[in-house]
């Protein structure tokens, strides 16, 4: 007996394997693909929150400026930046699925250099708030 159901929009074709029923997705890649967009967008909001504001939200707790000592406004715009630039890499690796090839592997390109980017702001940022203060 085989029969495809659709919870929350996603094919799932339900079979039997002995006397145990087994599930196969169908549209699982759909699923991903929607969560690596959603991820992207929330990335590149936060970024810009904390390019146009140059702080960080007041009710974060300290752990989680976990590499950062000192938040100065350039460290968080830096910070903002990099955000900024993993968001757009999601988002292009994304987008990229629904594209032709060959522009497609332009987007791949762009998201790895702005992936590179992004990492290099990260870790610049970080080195910048564990500088001594002049």
């Amino acid at each position: 007996m085989r029969r495809v159901v659709r919870p929350l929009g996603v094919d799932v074709e339900v079979g039997w394997q002995g006397h145990a029923p087994r599930l196969q997705s169908l549209d699982v890649g759909y699923v991903v693909e929607a969560v690596a967009y959603i991820s992207g967008v929330f990335l590149v909001g936060g970024g810009l929150y904390l390019v146009l504001r140059g702080t960080f939200p007041a009710w974060w707790p300290e752990r989680l400026l976990w590499p950062l000592v000192r938040v100065t406004p350039t460290v968080s715009h830096l910070q903002g930046l990099a955000a900024i630039g993993l968001g757009v890499s999601i988002l292009a690796i994304v987008l990229s699925s629904a594209v032709p090839e060959s522009t497609a592997g332009l987007l791949v390109l762009g998201a790895l250099l702005a992936y590179l980017i992004g990492l290099l702001l990260y870790i610049f940022s970080s080195w910048l708030s564990r500088r001594p203060a002049s």
